[in-house]
């Protein structure tokens, strides 16, 4: 999907771009739609002229200040962590925001599924946003929230970044949304050598606040990685 937008960024044409993803779906039978919306709604969203106008709040409570991108970027473990960690947020204004939920409705009734419209429906009230472990259990792949420890199945991709997560124990932040019968995501961020999450001190708060907390602990774990010791 990030191809397929960025081949025409100087003129965007939303036209094009439908046309290239009814190419893609049409003629690519290893596409699953699932991804392919959730490909579709993070890389558009950059491209909606008034979404941050209408959230800055959002927008300061989430991403680093522009100053401290520019005192950071630089940092080999920062650059890429980062993108990942602002598709994210991307995705997750588009399911709790109510402009945000706008915007998303706005984008399905534009993108050219035939059969899944429903699924995508709910994942504003279905989707995962959590610290989760991996576990297998006979040849699937399950991720456990560790605050819950509820486990979603999870579809098994031919994704490196899928397979070294399967092979450790340490937790990892992720945004999951639903298929017809499995979970799906595209966006998975190793929390290696970051400072542990008090669970005693989420014990209590909602789903949403928890969210917050466990985004505002990522982001700020993720600049002290960066910063001289």
């Amino acid at each position: 999907m990030k191809k397929i937008v960025n081949s025409k960024r100087p003129q965007f044409n939303f036209d094009y771009i439908q046309q290239e993803i009814i190419d893609v779906l049409e003629h690519d039978p290893n596409i699953d739609e699932h991804l392919m919306f959730l490909a579709t709604i993070k890389e558009m969203l950059r491209y909606e002229d008034d979404w941050a106008r209408q959230s800055p709040k959002f927008i300061g409570d989430y991403y680093f200040p522009l100053e401290e991108v520019e005192e950071i970027r630089h940092c080999e473990n920062f650059r890429e962590p980062y993108e990942v960690y602002c598709e994210l947020i991307r995705v997750y204004y588009l399911l709790t925001n109510q402009h945000g939920k706008k915007i998303f409705h706005k984008m399905l009734n534009w993108f050219p599924a035939k059969n899944k419209k429903y699924i995508f429906l709910n994942w504003p009230n279905d989707f995962a946003l959590s610290l989760f472990y991996p576990e297998i259990v006979k040849g699937n792949v399950y991720f456990e929230d560790i605050k819950t420890k509820q486990k979603f199945h999870v579809v098994d991709r031919d994704d490196l970044l899928l397979t070294s997560i399967k092979e450790t124990r340490s937790p990892f932040l992720s945004l999951l949304v639903p298929t017809d019968k499995k979970f799906i995501t595209d966006m998975i961020l190793p929390c290696e050598n970051f400072a542990p999450i008090s669970l005693d001190s989420a014990d209590n708060l909602s789903k949403r606040n928890w969210e917050s907390y466990l985004l505002h602990w990522y982001r700020e774990n993720l600049r002290r990685s960066c910063l001289p010791s």
